[in-house]
């Protein structure tokens, strides 16, 4: 079912997707990368769905997030050396790397929605700014 889920995922149109459809299509699929990051290649302008996108799409980053917890947790305490080792790991692990990044965007999505009460996220799915921006002569 996963491999059909894959492949059906990007021919739903954006104006039909549902958050039923997300449901069926995304949580067979065991890769948590490719899930991750067809949540964050979708929009959709109904609040409920993109809601259910970001939802669907942290949920499958929090085991990358646990991992790199436990990877820190084993470290000193020094701010440094936090960074370094977590630098070291999404070197080693580029997957957990991509995951958390993925998360940012879709911390910053749900941020926006959250924020709003809409989306107003632009093709390139940054937030839109609400009020036009002065232009300074």
């Amino acid at each position: 079912m996963a491999s059909t889920s894959t492949n059906a995922w990007p021919s739903i149109p954006d104006n039909e997707l549902t958050a039923e459809a997300i449901h069926e299509h995304l949580e067979p699929i065991q890769d948590d990368l490719w899930v991750a990051a067809a949540c964050v290649d979708r929009i959709s302008n109904i609040v409920g769905v993109q809601r259910t996108l970001l939802e669907v799409g942290l949920a499958r980053t929090n085991h990358a997030v646990e991992r790199c917890k436990a990877e820190l947790d084993s470290t000193s305490p020094t701010w440094q050396n936090h960074r370094e080792h977590l630098s070291r790991y999404f070197r080693a692990v580029e997957s957990d790397a991509q995951l958390c990044y993925v998360r940012t965007i879709l911390l910053e999505r749900l941020m926006t929605i959250s924020r709003n009460g809409r989306t107003t996220l632009g093709m390139t799915g940054q937030p839109k700014p609400n009020h036009p921006q002065p232009v300074l002569l």
